[in-house]
């Protein structure tokens, strides 16, 4: 990945959640006819769904493992190279999969600590407690499983994580290069 990739914001990406009665919808995109339905393997694809679910908090813990696991090694004093790069890779990936495994503000917290170390050069100062206050707030959540916006102690914590890391973008100039440009206007008439 080149330096200009790495500089690059990230789409938001809108989170789908599929219904869970899958026959509603058949019955709807066929006119209810269900003579061409097979409403047995309808139920069986949402029993293996159900099925399915309950692992999603494993996932995420394990996903949660490895970033404890890189947030150990910057601790050790190496903020950069490989160290950064473990820490930046499992944030990252967090960002993807929670929303996906039900956990769309742990997915947020951990968007806000990979655009911090993906926005910032490796010779940029990142305060530890920020770094740690994501970490743990990642966790926090898992463990407390506040996965949706009725959770507002969560939503505050995400809020105050991601206003602390846009001042210190901001401060370091990170979010400069960002911002696009008004077109210039042409003066022939």
């Amino acid at each position: 990945m080149s330096d200009e990739q790495k500089n690059e914001p990230e789409e938001e990406l809108e989170v789908v959640h599929p219904p869970k009665n899958l026959k509603h919808l058949v019955f709807q995109a066929s006119g209810g006819g269900s003579s061409q339905i097979d409403l047995e393997a309808i139920e069986r694809a949402e029993h293996a769904m159900e099925k399915l679910s309950v692992s999603f908090n494993m996932w995420m813990e394990d996903e949660i493992d490895t970033l404890r696991k890189a947030h150990d090694g910057t601790k050790k004093g190496d903020m950069a190279g490989e160290s950064r790069q473990a820490l930046f890779r499992a944030a990252h990936d967090i960002r993807g999969e929670a929303g996906t495994l039900g956990f769309p503000l742990v997915g947020q917290a951990a968007g806000s600590l990979a655009d911090l170390l993906c926005m910032l050069p490796e010779d940029a100062s990142i305060p530890e407690a920020l770094i740690d206050g994501h970490v743990q707030a990642i966790c926090a959540m898992l463990r407390e499983n506040a996965s949706g916006d009725d959770n507002k102690t969560a939503v505050d914590l995400v809020n105050c994580l991601r206003e602390a890391a846009t001042r210190l973008l901001e401060a370091e100039g990170a979010l400069d290069d960002q911002e696009t440009e008004e077109p210039e206007e042409s003066n022939a008439a």
